[in-house]
C-alpha cells in the first residue's frame, strides 16, 4: 500500500520512504505493538 497518511504506521509492519525514486529509509511499523493477537497477525 502506498500512502502519505502517517496514521497507517499503527497497522504497518514495515514503512519504506522513497524520495526521487530511491529508497531512503526503512523502518519498522507499529503493528507488533498494536496487534491484539501478534501470533495470528
Amino acid at each position: 500500500m502506498v500512502s502519505h497518511d502517517d496514521r497507517l504506521r499503527s497497522v504497518a509492519k514495515q514503512v519504506l520512504t522513497i524520495e526521487d525514486g530511491r529508497l531512503t529509509k526503512e523502518e519498522r511499523g507499529e503493528h507488533d505493538q498494536t496487534c491484539p493477537m501478534p501470533h495470528a497477525c
